[in-house]
Formats: C-alpha cells, structure tokens, sequence
C-alpha cells in the first residue's frame, strides 16, 4: 500500500497550500449561485427540479472541472523535480509506480472534495427553494462529474510526470485543455476536408460521431444523457448521432486509464 501513503502525503501537502480550501470555496460559490439563480430566478422559485439543474449546469461544470483537475494536478510531479524533493521522496520505500498513481489518488482527493462540497450546496439550495428533487439522478451525475475531473487528474499527473519544470507542466496541461475544447471542431475540419471542402447534409456520417466523442469533455456531455429529461436526452444524443450513453462512460474510463498506465511506464524509464 506503499502508493496509498503517497497519495495521503500529498493530499495533506495539497491540503496545507490552502489549495483545496480556495478550489471548495470557488465551486461552492459558482455552483450554488447557480442553483439560487436557477431555482429563485430562471424557474421562478417552485418549479425548480434537478433535472432540470442539471442541463442548466453541465457546461458551467465542465468547463470549471476540467481547468480546476488541471490546476490541482499539473505540478504533481514536476515540481517535486524542479524543487529536488523528488529524490527525498523516492529515497523512501516506494517504487515510481507508488509515486504516480500516489500522487493521482491524491490530487484526485482534493478535486473530489471540492466537487461533493460544490454539488452538496447547490443541492441544499434546490431543496430550501422547493421544487421536485431527485436525489438519485443528482448523485449519479455528481459522481459522473467526479469521474471526469478525475480523467483530466490523470492526465495532468502524467503530463507532470514526463516533464522537468512546472512551466513545462503548465504548458502542456493548457495545450491537452487546448486539444479538448477544439477537438471535436478538429474532427468536423477533417469531415468537411474528406467530403471535398463542402459540409456534407446531415446526417454525418457514423465515424464522425465516433471520433467526435473521444475527448473527455465530449464524453462527458455524452454521458451526462443518462440523467436529463427525455425532451433534452434526445436533443443530446442528436449532437453525438445517437452514440449510446455507455459509450461516454468507456471513453472516460480511457482517458482515466491509459495516461495513467503510460505515466508510470515513462516515469520508470526517466533518469532522474
């Protein structure tokens, strides 16, 4: 269990810069002023549901989750290099696998928090200010949320991995946010590029869909299909082509997965 003692040395290390304080007090701001927003002004005050929050609020989240995991995760490693502090920490029983997925468990902990901390007031909120709630779905999509902040965690800490300063780190995790926001425009560039410099008539064909919905933030909006309104559900799934909800969940588990793997192998070959 060597890595779970990374992982809760830095979280405390997380805990002590006062970051998950600041990153809790952002999102328990921005979310619960959204929810007073939705519930007191959008839905004049008793027709507020959590359903309905929740198309409210999926874009806001992701944008929010995806800078705030960077944020929380891209110094993970590198700047334990750039200080030298690495070595004290490698010095100690533990194997660089320990160190990576430590340090992925860890600053996924303090994500985590800030998120459950942010959708715990919205949902208290809600429910002061009436309307239907429930508190299934909006668990199931505030875990859907965490999962995909904790996918950006682990491409961060293996960004931070493979680089030697925390300005390196920073510009690798802006360039991965970069590629996440403008991938499926990228892939819409190559389907317009194939059909020969026209915009093909809907509807697009399959493929376009399928690689669309590789990026974690696409698969997020993807997923998030499960827990919206029917009438909503269908206009969601229409931008993906009808890509089932699953397969949202199977790219995210991959985004989780594979950065993580290819993290620790890197990570082991470097000279440090």
């Amino acid at each position: 269990m060597s890595w779970f003692v990374v992982g809760k040395k830095d979280f405390a290390d997380a805990s002590r810069s006062r970051l998950l304080w600041v990153l809790t007090a952002l999102f328990v701001l921005l979310v619960g002023g959204l929810a007073y927003a939705f519930a007191a002004i959008l839905s004049g005050g008793g027709e507020a549901g959590s359903l309905g929050f929740i198309v409210f609020l999926q874009s806001v989240a992701t944008f929010f989750i995806s800078i705030a995991a960077l944020l929380v995760a891209y110094k993970a490693i590198a700047g334990e290099r750039e200080t030298g502090t690495i070595s004290f920490l490698l010095g100690l029983p533990v194997t660089r696998r320990d160190v990576v997925f430590g340090k992925v468990a860890g600053r996924s902990l303090v994500l985590t928090l800030s998120l459950l901390g942010g959708f715990g007031v919205a949902a208290l909120i809600l429910v002061a200010l009436g309307g239907d709630f429930d508190p299934l779905q909006y668990l199931l999509f505030t875990l859907l949320s965490v999962f995909y902040g904790v996918a950006f965690v682990s491409v961060a800490v293996t960004l931070s991995s493979i680089t030697a300063s925390s300005s390196r780190a920073a510009a690798a995790a802006i360039g991965f946010w970069v590629f996440d926001q403008f991938w499926s425009t990228a892939v819409l560039v190559v389907l317009v590029v194939v059909n020969g410099l026209s915009m093909p008539q809907p509807p697009l064909p399959n493929w376009y869909h399928v690689l669309a919905g590789l990026g974690p933030s696409a698969a997020y909006g993807n997923a998030a299909g499960y827990f919206l309104p029917p009438e909503f559900a269908e206009q969601v799934q229409g931008q993906f082509g009808g890509l089932p909800e699953w397969y949202g969940l199977v790219v995210l588990a991959v985004w989780l997965v594979v950065p993580l793997v290819l993290g620790i192998v890197r990570f082991q070959q470097l000279d440090l």
